[in-house]
């Protein structure tokens, strides 16, 4: 899987669960969150002070997209890949 591939260098965390696929990504990272919202994922929360750094806490922003919307996502991924010589 290509996405599941990009996702996991640059995220906390990529758990596949049942139906849906799950995302985190730290809330200061608004690079990844907006290229996860891209590739399809919908925000479900974010998980307050979740995080501890040094002397402050951080929090997270929960992602999630549906088994369907995930395999539109990938195949659009790889052709737009492929457009671009990339595969």
């Amino acid at each position: 899987m290509i996405i599941a591939e990009v996702l996991s260098q640059d995220s906390l965390e990529v758990a596949l669960v049942h139906h849906d696929h799950m995302i985190e990504a730290l809330s200061t990272n608004a690079s990844a969150t907006s290229m996860y919202r891209k590739l399809g994922f919908r925000i479900d929360g974010t998980l307050r002070d979740e995080i501890r750094r040094g002397d402050r806490f951080e929090d997270v922003v929960c992602l999630s997209i549906l088994a369907d919307e995930w395999a539109d996502a990938e195949s659009g991924a790889e052709a737009d890949l492929a457009a671009r010589g990339l595969l």
